[in-house]
């Protein structure tokens, strides 16, 4: 219905129409009146509110581990906190349903079809409650991370996430240095090993690695839509993340940083010049590795030089024995979770073998060619549409995952955690559209969100 103004209650919100309603006077000093029916802009800075308090939450509940193995014991007070974090992200999304305030991209709904086999799974999983409860805590994570994403904004997401990084890092240190027994890593001489490696609050060295990377990546990518008193925040982020990344030793997660920043830098336009630093950082390593003696002792936690390096801290002989499980299923895999079953029972392995240490071959092992098949072709198609779209930032932190994965099975290794949350806010990141992509684009103009109720009538224009 028109108001009796002229316009629409919707038209003035938008800023379509007339102007004179608002005089220049009313602006603020050097700001100039925005041209009319222009599209809205994206925010450049993010503006901390209340609103990124609870997604800082959810992390914090997926992130604090104070005993080692997380399936040790039974049902506690850590799990307990765990199964919070979901049912409070789960609640986040049906309020969001239930307002019609959920908008759906078709990639979103193809990333959970992951979510939804898991949960198909459980038929003939080895551990059923595992794999029913990990694929309902997945599609929730990831609904979870597009509504966030979609409702505050990219670079407010981005600034959860260092926070919550910040956070973990100084506790973390805190737990390494006052409570040793949490703090740090038991021996592994299996796993080549000899204990001591930062952990933190959080389940595993490699875990506390992988969230300090992040933290890192994301602090250098968004550092300046960050405003002075946020910068502040980051820099110590940054601080913390690095000292948290260097003692996990968390080699993996090195390597996949720096891949990244190297990514980052990359995207200037004097390709030359980075492609010649590249050349030279290639000759500088090659002379270190010909000329300095002994230092591949750098490069492995124990004595034994050859065997670590050749099998990758154990890693190619987990590999090996994955490979036999998954010829004998090829198609569904033996459920989400029968890794941590399977592999420790092996004669040629040990204990520390809960899972494949790679992301690829544990969705091979859980779900077969069908699920990683699915998980490729919907992963191929964010990465398109984010290069497509422009997204450097998001298409960088999803790379990261994807080249953490060659090495770590995360975020589909047991109970989603934080890797899988961050994983998700990377995917929700490559699919969200600015509000200046909504406002353009005329597919987005004809489409309505999910649960929108029955399209109304136009409202009639005014006979005067």
């Amino acid at each position: 219905m028109s108001s009796r103004y002229g316009r629409t209650f919707e038209q003035r919100s938008l800023g379509f129409g007339s102007t004179e309603a608002y005089p220049n006077k009313y602006l603020k000093p050097g700001l100039a009146p925005r041209r009319v029916g222009a599209a809205p802009r994206e925010k450049r800075y993010a503006a901390f509110s209340t609103a990124l308090l609870f997604p800082i939450f959810i992390l914090l509940a997926l992130s604090f581990t104070f005993r080692g193995e997380e399936y040790a014991v039974g049902f506690d007070w850590q799990l307990a906190m765990r199964v919070g974090g979901y049912c409070l992200a789960g609640i986040s999304v049906l309020l969001a349903v239930g307002m019609r305030k959920f908008p759906i991209d078709r990639l979103v709904l193809a990333w959970a079809l992951i979510p939804i086999f898991i949960i198909g799974s459980a038929v003939y999983a080895l551990v059923r409650p595992l794999a029913l409860t990990s694929g309902l805590a997945h599609l929730v994570l990831l609904l979870f991370a597009w509504r966030l994403v979609t409702e505050l904004g990219r670079t407010p997401v981005a600034l959860a996430i260092v926070i919550s990084g910040l956070i973990i890092g100084v506790l973390s240190i805190v737990a390494y240095y006052v409570f040793p027994d949490i703090g740090r890593s038991t021996v592994e001489a299996y796993m080549s090993d000899p204990g001591g490696r930062m952990r933190g609050v959080t389940p595993q060295p490699n875990t506390l690695g992988a969230l300090s990377a992040f933290t890192i990546l994301l602090a250098v990518m968004f550092f300046q839509r960050f405003t002075a008193r946020q910068r502040v925040l980051t820099a110590a982020a940054i601080a913390i993340s690095a000292f948290c990344l260097v003692y996990s030793d968390s080699r993996t997660s090195i390597a996949a940083l720096a891949l990244c920043l190297l990514f980052w830098s990359l995207r200037q336009t004097n390709v030359a010049l980075n492609l010649f630093t590249i050349v030279i950082l290639a000759l500088a390593a090659c002379l270190v590795i010909t000329f300095v003696p002994d230092v591949t002792t750098f490069l492995t936690r124990s004595d034994s030089v050859t065997n670590d390096l050749s099998s990758l801290n154990g890693r190619s002989w987990i590999w090996d024995v994955a490979w036999e499980s998954i010829r004998a299923h090829r198609i569904l895999g033996q459920g989400y979770g029968a890794s941590r079953l399977i592999l420790p029972m092996d004669d040629r392995l040990f204990g520390a073998a809960v899972n494949t240490h790679n992301l690829y071959l544990e969705l091979l092992f859980s779900g077969g060619l069908v699920l990683f098949g699915i998980f490729a072709c919907v992963a191929a198609a964010t990465i398109f549409s984010a290069a497509k779209r422009g997204r450097t930032e998001a298409l960088i932190a999803l790379l990261f995952f994807l080249i953490r994965g060659g090495a770590e099975a995360a975020p589909f290794a047991g109970l989603p955690l934080f890797a899988a949350f961050a994983f998700y806010i990377a995917v929700a990141l490559c699919l969200a559209r600015s509000p200046s992509e909504a406002q353009m684009s005329p597919a987005m103009a004809r489409r309505r969100p999910v649960f929108a109720g029955p399209r109304q009538r136009p409202a009639a224009r005014n006979s005067a």
